[in-house]
């Protein structure tokens, strides 16, 4: 995941835009696999950390790895309540 598309979907998520999300996820499906090359995150992650619970039950039912961990170890879940 490039940064200019890490921007564009912490934008969707942040205004709650998950028509353009979901299409940019469906356009490009390895995006459901992929990490921030920073901080490991997954997408699955990043919706945690933005709060958007819509977009995170999207993802869940699309699949992706709900163990996923970033680059200390940290997965979704833990962020989840961290937060």
């Amino acid at each position: 995941m490039n940064a200019s598309t890490l921007e564009q979907i912490r934008h969707f998520l942040f205004h709650d835009k998950m028509a353009a999300f979901k299409s940019l996820l469906t356009a490009d499906p390895s995006l459901l696999t992929s990490r921030d090359p920073e901080t490991g995150r997954s997408i699955l992650s990043i919706a945690v950390f933005d709060g958007n619970e819509k977009a995170v039950n999207w993802l869940i039912q699309e699949g992706v790895d709900l163990l996923a961990q970033n680059k200390h170890g940290t997965t979704p879940l833990h962020l989840a309540f961290r937060i």
